[in-house]
């Protein structure tokens, strides 16, 4: 691999618990639309507009659970609040694409394998991509005057623009596969996390094409580009860190609060993040998508994502595809949704299993129905989340409930999990809405006793500037020693 490769590595910030181990993780994500001034237009949706308050969560305020016994270090030996670094990275440097040379006609990829694994130091599989330019390779033997290369970066991310964090190696030529010239090359990860590949080629005073898997034909696309996972062989524990948001689906400023989600992310470094109110509008990317490949920029780690579109909901003339999503800076090993009860907007929960460092985990992703009146549909979500509980595997629920700490759902989510804020800080009431002046806690992370007993910490994502907030909901992490 190339020297600037190597130094893209996560500068592992000052930690607690200098040698935590990587997992398997088995995430779960579910959505609950609250206090999104959305109109539903899905025909499942009863009701008008919702109320601007997350009125599930009003008059919530207090402590909260301590959730089941046996729990985190906080418990009875006074706040953890965050002992961990939080100061803002640097961006990786610009390293925009070479686009000198004249544009020609033809076609490349990124041709196999898709996915593939390999431990840090240790030299990767074959890796494959083909080209092909009528009168060029249609001949025998490499075609004259042409370079191939493998460009590496953060799995999510692309190339294009500034091009931080991506760099790219000499392929060499391997064979003639019908009228396309293949080249291949290796990779030796020096740094740990979810890398994306990609293939590029000239010809001799030609311009770069890049290729993903279905080909240049039509540009190139992040979820398009190959994944090689890097992983540690070193399995002690090290700090899993876990964030949930309630995006306000693309409101209030927006492109304001882009920035400040992005930086306040950066800050934790999260392995895991867990959103609500994630929206599309016009076929364009989620919100997750773009956080990941900005985040990226900052952490130097690539992400995967699994998303859920739950309804369609409008706003000043918009009209957005809402959904939930999960992204994980671990390999996503499968995924699965449950459908819940729900009064006004539709809901589900995504359930995704990754590995981390070879060790299971399952993450909940969840945004209960709001209102007084759908108290007993979010009971029901939370008995169908805990009835969907792996019994062996260590988890994680987090998002946004809708629920003060007093009500029935979240009395059912601590009959078997720890509520992790309180358990971190059970001084600290952890007001999460609204996020201008909090009166309520409605935005929670429930763990089991494996990671409530390991847990080294939790805070409150509240970056501003000026009169602009991350969202209407101050964001959550925790932090714990994983396996």
């Amino acid at each position: 691999m190339s020297d600037h490769l190597r130094e893209l590595g996560r500068p592992w910030l000052a930690r607690v618990s200098a040698g935590l181990a990587t997992a398997t993780l088995a995430l779960t994500c579910s959505e609950y639309t609250d206090d999104l001034l959305l109109t539903p237009t899905s025909s499942g949706g009863q009701g008008g507009t919702t109320s601007g308050g997350g009125s599930g969560g009003t008059g919530g305020g207090d402590a909260g659970n301590g959730g089941t016994s046996g729990g985190g270090a906080g418990a009875g030996g006074g706040d953890l609040g965050w002992p961990l670094d939080d100061s803002l990275p640097s961006q990786c440097e610009p390293n925009p694409p070479d686009t000198s040379g004249t544009p020609w006609t033809g076609w490349g990829n990124y041709q196999h394998p898709a996915f593939t694994e390999t431990t840090l130091g240790t030299e990767s599989e074959e890796l494959f991509g083909q080209t092909y330019q009528a009168g060029e390779t249609t001949n025998p033997g490499q075609a004259p005057g042409w370079q191939a290369e493998l460009a590496i970066g953060p799995y999510g991310t692309l190339p294009t623009g500034d091009g931080r964090c991506w760099s790219y190696k000499t392929a060499s030529f391997n064979t003639d596969v019908g009228n396309n010239d293949e080249y291949s090359s290796t990779l030796t990860p020096a740094t740990a996390g979810l890398w994306g590949l990609l293939f590029r080629y000239r010809p001799s005073g030609g311009t770069w094409r890049y290729g993903d898997l279905d080909g240049s034909d039509n540009g190139t696309a992040a979820d398009q580009a190959g994944l090689l996972a890097a992983v540690e062989s070193d399995t002690s524990p090290k700090p899993l860190i876990v964030a949930s948001l309630n995006l306000r689906c693309q409101l209030d400023d927006w492109e304001g609060r882009q920035p400040l989600i992005v930086q306040a992310l950066a800050r934790v470094d999260p392995d895991l993040v867990a959103f609500q109110e994630d929206c599309t509008l016009n076929g364009g990317p989620s919100q997750a998508a773009v956080i990941a490949a900005q985040l990226s920029t900052y952490t130097r780690r690539g992400y995967e994502s699994r998303r859920e579109t739950t309804h369609q909901a409008s706003s000043g003339g918009e009209t957005y595809d809402e959904g939930i999503s999960l992204l994980s800076a671990h390999h996503i090993v499968s995924s699965h949704s449950l459908s819940l009860p729900y009064q006004n907007f539709p809901r589900k929960a995504l359930a995704v299993d990754v590995l981390v460092r070879g060790q299971p985990l399952r993450v909940y992703c969840t945004h209960f129905d709001y209102g007084t009146e759908s108290e007993n549909e979010r009971t029901q979500s939370a008995q169908a989340i805990v009835a969907d509980l792996p019994s062996t595997t260590p988890a994680v629920v987090a998002g946004d409930l809708n629920a003060k700490p007093s009500e029935p759902a979240v009395a059912v989510l601590t009959a078997g999990l720890n509520d992790l804020w309180a358990t971190a800080n059970p001084s600290n009431p952890g007001l999460t809405f609204p996020a201008t002046s909090p009166t309520a806690r409605i935005d929670y992370q429930f763990g089991s006793t494996q990671l409530a007993s390991a847990l080294l910490g939790a805070k409150l994502l509240d970056e501003q500037q000026g009169s602009v907030w991350l969202s209407d909901h101050l964001g959550l992490a925790t932090a714990v020693s994983f396996p």
